[in-house]
């Protein structure tokens, strides 16, 4: 179980960050009046983070940039994104249309991948080549 305090912050666009496994910064545009289903499907993804972050050893800075770090840092992050398309999911069968925005969010591909039964290492490649900034 899992009991992570949840701030909400004013902020220019919505999400969601988690510290450690104690607290959930929620970012809210100032002027917004309701939640969204991106904040929706952000919270969800951010208290399996919290859940995550219970058992995953923290990084410690000088092994950050590592490869197998990043690497596993990315695998948890796939991880994270896939168990929060179940959450997508059933706001779309409540008739909210979380399934589009995950496409809005840029999630797409994975989610694409994600149905099509690929597995977690291809979903981690789409996901590896979103921050590819390699110049071909």
């Amino acid at each position: 179980e899992i009991s992570p305090r949840i701030v909400v912050i004013k902020g220019a666009q919505p999400q969601a960050y988690v510290f450690e496994d104690k607290i959930i910064y929620l970012r809210v545009p100032a002027l917004q009046q309701q939640g969204t289903l991106e904040q929706a499907i952000d919270l969800g993804g951010a208290l399996i983070e919290a859940k995550e972050n219970r058992i995953r050893p923290s990084l410690e800075p000088d092994h950050i940039e590592d490869d197998e770090t990043l690497r596993s840092q990315h695998l948890c992050n796939v991880s994270i994104i896939v168990r929060s398309f179940k959450i997508a999911e059933e706001l779309e069968e409540n008739g909210f249309s979380a399934i589009k925005e995950l496409r809005l969010m840029g999630l797409g591909k994975i989610y694409q991948a994600y149905k099509a039964g690929a597995g977690e290492e291809e979903c981690a490649n789409i996901y590896w080549n979103m921050f590819d900034t390699d110049e071909r």
